[in-house]
């Protein structure tokens, strides 16, 4: 999981500085600009957001089988 963690931080980073140093960039207004900023940094939220689930779901989990394997 950590794993995933550190690769979609560094998709981010790649996919932010390929919006900030595209060839087209100059041919886009400031406001097109920061939109798909915007966007990419919406998406990465979201994978951020499932990511924070799953960790919270494998916590319960892990949480559960502790509180079961004290009663045997």
């Amino acid at each position: 999981m950590k794993k995933d963690i550190v690769i979609l931080a560094i998709a981010a980073l790649f996919a932010g500085s390929a919006l900030l140093h595209s060839e087209d960039a100059a041919a886009k207004t400031p406001l097109q600009t920061l939109q798909d900023i915007k966007t990419a940094n919406a998406t990465l939220l979201d994978a951020q957001k499932k990511t924070l689930d799953t960790l919270d779901d494998m916590q319960k989990t892990a949480d559960q089988i502790k509180a079961f394997s004290k009663r045997s």
